[in-house]
C-alpha cells in the first residue's frame, strides 16, 4: 500500500512540474497521469484524474472563454489538492476562479434591450458559491439569489425585470468568496435626463359657496352679520383644490349663524406630468359687518389667488343657509409644471 501511494505521489509530481510550462498540453499530461495509476489501490487517486480531466474539458468547452493556459493553471491546482490528499497534508478547499465576465462593464441603457444577463465564466462554481453584492452609494444589497448555474463553469446574473435591479445610485457589482473579493465590475449609469418644465397659466371659472345655517332662526334681521370669507390655494402635485369658507354671523337677538367651508378642484394636470409650483400668494380672505341687502363687492387686484369676493350676508328673504353666500372670481393660476420621471439636475 505504501509503495502504491509513493508511485501514485511520483506520478502527481511529474504531472505538476510538466504543467508548469506553459507549452504543455494538460490534457495530455491527465491522460499520461491516469495511465500511469494502475493499481487497484490507486483506483481512486485515477478516478479523481478523470474528474479534473472532465471538468476541464468542460470549461473549454463554456462557449471557450477560458483560455488554454487558465485551464492548466487550474488542473495543476486540483493536482495539488489531490497530491496533500495522498500524503495527509493540508488541504485548501476549492476556490471559484473567474477566468471571464461578459460584459465586463454594465451599461444599464442596454438593460433589457440586449443586455439581460451577466456571464461568469471560471472554475469551481459547483462546489464554492459565490456572494454576489450591488453597491449603491453608501449602502449595499446581496442579490445572490438572483444567481443561475447552467453549468459547472458559467454563472448568469439575472438582469431582466424580475432580476437585479440597478438604480441610478448603483456603481459596482463585486463578487466574493469567503469574505474575499474575486471580482467587481463597473455599473455605467445613462446621463441623467433633464425634465422637461413648463409656465402654464390657467383661468378657472368662479365658484359660489352658500355656508350651513348652524345657529338661530334663519334671519338676520339687519343685525350685521359680520362676515368673514377666505379662499386658499392648495398644490396636491397632480391637481389644484382651493378651500374656501365663510362665516356669517348675527350681532345680537339669538346669533343666528351660518357657517361653513367647501373644497373645489380648480385644476387637473395631464399625465405624465406634475405641478411644481403655483406661484404667488396663495390665499386672499375678507372681513366686514353687512348693512345691507345688496351684495358686497371686494375687488383683490392681482397680489393673491382672488380677483374679486362677492359676499350676501343679511338679505331680503331667507338669510342663513339660503341667500348667504360668497362668489369667489379667481385670478388667473400661473404654475410650473415639470415631467414627471425620474430627472437630473436642471
Amino acid at each position: 500500500m505504501e509503495r502504491s501511494t509513493d508511485e501514485a505521489v511520483r506520478a502527481l509530481d511529474d504531472a505538476i512540474r510538466t504543467l508548469d510550462n506553459t507549452s504543455e498540453d494538460w490534457q495530455k499530461v491527465l491522460q499520461e497521469t491516469r495511465a500511469k495509476l494502475t493499481e487497484d489501490a490507486q483506483t481512486t487517486i485515477r478516478n479523481e484524474i478523470s474528474d479534473v480531466l472532465t471538468r476541464g474539458v468542460g470549461a473549454t468547452g463554456a462557449d471557450f472563454r477560458c483560455s488554454a493556459d487558465f485551464v492548466r493553471g487550474r488542473v495543476r491546482q486540483e493536482l495539488v489538492r489531490l497530491k496533500s490528499e495522498l500524503i495527509g497534508g493540508t488541504v485548501e478547499s476549492r476556490e471559484p476562479t473567474l477566468c471571464n465576465i461578459v460584459p465586463s462593464v454594465i451599461d444599464v441603457s442596454r438593460i433589457p434591450d440586449s443586455l439581460k444577463a451577466l456571464e461568469l465564466y471560471g472554475y469551481n462554481f459547483d462546489v464554492s458559491p459565490i456572494e454576489v453584492i450591488v453597491e449603491l452609494g453608501d449602502r449595499t444589497v446581496d442579490v445572490t439569489s438572483k444567481l443561475d448555474r447552467p453549468t459547472r463553469y458559467l454563472l448568469t446574473l439575472n438582469l431582466g425585470p424580475n432580476g437585479v435591479q440597478l438604480p441610478p445610485e448603483a456603481n459596482r457589482i463585486t463578487l466574493k468568496w469567503n469574505a474575499t473579493t474575486l471580482s467587481t465590475i463597473t455599473i455605467i449609469q445613462p446621463p441623467p435626463v433633464v425634465c422637461r418644465k413648463e409656465v402654464r397659466s390657467f383661468q378657472p371659472t368662479p365658484y359660489t359657496h352658500i355656508p350651513q345655517h348652524i345657529l338661530g332662526d334663519r334671519e338676520f334681521n339687519r343685525h350685521g352679520p359680520d362676515v368673514e370669507a377666505s379662499a386658499t390655494i392648495m398644490n396636491r402635485q397632480m391637481y389644484i383644490e382651493a378651500e374656501v369658507y365663510m362665516i356669517a354671523r348675527e350681532t345680537s337677538a339669538d346669533w343666528t349663524t351660518a357657517q361653513g367651508k367647501a373644497v373645489v378642484r380648480l385644476y387637473s394636470v395631464e399625465p405624465g406630468w406634475r405641478i411644481a409650483d403655483v406661484s404667488g400668494k396663495l390665499d386672499d380672505k375678507i372681513g366686514y359687518r353687512d348693512s345691507n341687502y345688496d351684495p358686497d363687492v371686494f375687488d383683490r387686484g392681482s397680489g393673491g389667488p382672488v380677483k374679486r369676493f362677492s359676499a350676501v350676508g343679511d338679505s331680503a328673504g331667507v338669510d342663513a343657509g339660503t341667500q348667504t353666500r360668497v362668489q369667489v372670481e379667481w385670478n388667473p393660476l400661473m404654475m410650473i409644471l415639470e415631467e414627471e420621471r425620474t430627472c437630473g439636475p436642471r
